[in-house]
């Protein structure tokens, strides 16, 4: 019923790719959002 073939995966593989991507994405953006606020934080300290 699910079997596997070239063409499926044609269809699947890019799909997976653009979710890996945003998935991936999102984890970079936290960390910079995350140092952006501890640098603003210690400099709101600072003054």
């Amino acid at each position: 019923m699910f079997g596997f073939d070239i063409y499926n995966a044609y269809s699947i593989i890019p799909s997976l790719a653009i979710v890996a991507a945003m998935i991936v994405m999102s984890g970079l953006g936290m960390r910079f959002i995350r140092k952006e606020i501890a640098k603003d934080g210690a400099k709101a300290a600072a003054e």
